[in-house]
């Protein structure tokens, strides 16, 4: 599972692609299923630790991913930045480590990441944000077989509809099992 997720944390073979989200949205779109699939489990892993962990000073922003609230005022779109800077962050620090888990949730942390900034400038990145997340979704038959849950911005996917047996925005791994600090 390593292969995209170590090309987009570390940008090995993309590039900038971990940053620029026009070149991440193409890298998807020319990824394999399985590479799909792959980002499917990363961004489930990363937005569980996530919701749980205390890396970020604010609440893990599920209320605007899902479509509940939309960032229309100054103010939200500066609270999305803001999760966007420190998630950086937070991804930059666990760059450097070697555990396949924790990979997998720094590679998570870039489809969130892009995905917020989506939902943050939906004015003129939605439909972008929307591509992404339609090239992404190719993997879905193969994650099934790697989990049973998984987490997907329905703002991003708002017709999307679960394999059955998946659960939504929840997964049943727990982060010792993951090896990512708490």
């Amino acid at each position: 599972m390593a292969s995209l997720v170590r090309q987009v944390l570390y940008g090995w073979a993309i590039g900038h692609a971990s940053r620029d989200l026009s070149s991440f949205v193409v890298l998807m779109q020319n990824a394999s299923d399985e590479e799909c699939a792959q980002a499917l489990v990363a961004t489930a892993a990363a937005a569980q630790w996530l919701q749980s962990s205390e890396a970020i000073d604010l609440p893990f922003p599920e209320t605007y991913l899902s479509g509940e609230a939309l960032a229309r005022s100054a103010e939200d779109r500066t609270i999305l930045s803001e999760y966007i800077r420190q998630l950086d962050l937070v991804r930059k620090q666990l760059k450097g480590e070697e555990v396949s888990r924790i990979l997998l949730v720094g590679a998570g942390m870039v489809v969130l990441t892009h995905s917020l900034a989506c939902v943050r400038d939906a004015d003129h990145l939605l439909g972008t944000g929307k591509s992404l997340w339609r090239a992404i979704l190719r993997g879905q038959a193969i994650a099934v077989e790697m989990t049973n849950a998984l987490f997907v911005p329905r703002i991003l996917v708002p017709d999307w509809q679960p394999p059955e047996g998946w659960q939504l925005g929840t997964a049943t791994t727990t982060l010792q099992e993951l090896d990512v600090p708490a």
